[in-house]
């Protein structure tokens, strides 16, 4: 009883501490997350780097263009590849929906066909749309499959683009021996 009464005093000291630190205490706002819950068994298993990720991203520690200017490493927080804020400084608009069971989540541009994609990731502001679509097929047809699931969108994405909308399809595989390739995926 006494033990518990001075962890808890303790454990307040500590988040009042971290209440105060703006960068690395954003963790205590966080009331509705699911807190995650790892064991000395997760983390030896774990790869080095992904500890190292794990940690760095909840007290924003990672080399985000928001960081990188307040360390000064750079001058500008635009992305270089969009002209805009990166994922981890906080997209303003984005939406990601799922096909099943809401069809009625997916941006209307995308409804207008009979195609559904898997998951789109959509920006009202940017203009972007980028469909996610998932494939199991058996190891020796992944590139079939790829080729395939981006014909299957290709007058979809064209039209997108003619109006106006700058539009991705990125074909997921994950083989039927739960293998799948490793393909550079820019969002």
């Amino acid at each position: 009883m006494i033990i518990d009464e001075i962890r808890n005093k303790e454990d307040s000291t500590w988040v009042q501490k971290a209440v105060q630190q703006p960068q690395q205490g954003q963790w205590t706002n966080w009331d509705t997350a699911i807190q995650r819950s790892l064991t000395w068994n997760d983390i030896w298993h774990m790869a080095p780097l992904r500890i190292s990720f794990l940690i760095r991203s909840v007290y924003d520690l990672l080399p985000s263009n928001a960081n990188l200017v307040r360390w000064g490493k750079k001058d500008d927080p635009t992305c270089p590849l969009y002209q805009e804020k990166g994922l981890l400084d906080g997209c303003d608009d984005r939406v990601v929906s799922a096909d099943p069971p809401e069809w009625e989540r997916h941006p209307n541009v995308v409804r207008k066909t009979a195609l559904r994609p898997d998951i789109v990731i959509h920006s009202a502001s940017t203009q972007q749309i980028i469909m996610v679509e998932l494939t199991v097929p058996y190891e020796s047809r992944m590139e079939e499959a790829h080729a395939f699931k981006e014909g299957k969108y290709l007058d979809l994405t064209k039209g997108l683009k003619k109006d106006g909308y700058e539009a991705k399809v990125m074909p997921v595989e994950i083989g039927a021996r739960d293998l799948w390739v490793l393909q550079p995926m820019v969002f």
